[in-house]
């Protein structure tokens, strides 16, 4: 693992975490999203997506008010303990994740009240990028 080396950036858009039933399948309002992340499971549909994109009265589960640290990559999948050295440092100042890996990277979601005090926490240890 590089943590000394390891390059982070804090992305500028509210994210939600939506759950819907898993027969209800990618609502369009979802697809506008520059980011956008889904999991289905036999008991649901995960979907982050930008909050401005969410319907006003949903009749699902939202969790509003995240935002996302983006770990710059392409990371190799030989690399092993990214998410633990992010995920601990964070840990260290009570700051909860929900945890997001693409092919090329790992995003770590954060309430947004608490940007401040990981920005702070994660500059002692990683380079942390505008």
């Amino acid at each position: 693992m590089r943590s000394s080396r390891l390059k982070i950036q804090f992305l500028s858009f509210d994210l939600s975490i939506c759950r819907l039933v898993p027969e209800s399948g990618l609502p369009q309002w979802s697809e506008q999203s520059g980011f956008l992340s889904v999991v289905k499971t036999e008991e649901e549909l995960s979907i982050v997506c930008e909050s401005i994109l969410v319907p006003k009265n949903p009749r699902f589960a939202v969790e509003p008010g995240w935002i996302a640290i983006k770990v710059i990559g392409p990371l190799d999948f030989s690399e092993i303990g990214i998410l633990s050295a992010i995920s601990s440092t964070l840990a260290k100042k009570r700051i909860s994740i929900f945890a997001i890996s693409s092919f090329n990277t790992d995003y770590l979601l954060i309430k947004r009240e608490s940007r401040d005090a990981a920005r702070e926490v994660l500059s002692s240890h990683f380079d942390v990028r505008p």
